[in-house]
């Protein structure tokens, strides 16, 4: 019991260390603000554009990243943005609890996989993947609804797991 007690004490002293950060950087100011808020589709869109930036010319990955800038996305930035959605939503939004989704749905990227874990998500309805206007921007959305904006095309197909994402989330979050 001590044991366990003492990894829950430093991963709490881990996520403070990361928010303390994360506060002095001027790139997460808005995003922390509409968090903070529980602004979801602001923090959600802020976090595409934190994302791009980190990665390097928004215009260059307007889409969405490629799979090399994919690869060197540095990982504390992402833990960072992870805990500070995790920290604001009560774990509720964040890209662990969408990476715990899909380790419980096999972490694989077989076609069923990806469509059940959407559907986990709310991102798919009758079928079809979801606009993300169609998103549900509240608390009331299900477990792992956010972030969204990172992975939608924007291609008229709405929010789908891009897969060079699922590596990126399952093997450095």
């Amino acid at each position: 019991l001590q044991e366990k007690q003492s990894k829950l004490d430093q991963a709490n002293q881990w996520q403070e260390k990361i928010l303390q950060k994360a506060y002095s950087l001027p790139e997460l100011s808005h995003l922390i603000d509409f968090l903070s808020r529980k602004r979801w589709r602001n923090a959600d869109e802020e976090t595409h554009k934190v994302i791009m930036k980190i990665s390097g010319d928004f215009h260059q990955y307007k889409n969405g990243l490629d799979e090399v800038a994919i690869q060197r996305f540095p990982v504390a930035a992402l833990q960072t943005i992870d805990q500070l959605w995790l920290h604001y939503s009560q774990r509720h939004f964040g890209f662990t609890t969408q990476a715990d989704i899909w380790k419980k749905c096999g972490a694989t990227e077989a076609e069923t996989t990806l469509q059940h874990v959407e559907n986990h998500l709310g991102w798919r309805r009758d079928d079809q993947c979801l606009w993300y206007e169609k998103l549900n921007f509240s608390l009331d959305a299900p477990q792992g609804h956010f972030p969204a904006r990172v992975y939608d095309k924007w291609n008229g197909k709405g929010v789908v797991f891009r897969l060079n994402w699922i590596s990126l989330l399952l093997n450095k979050i």
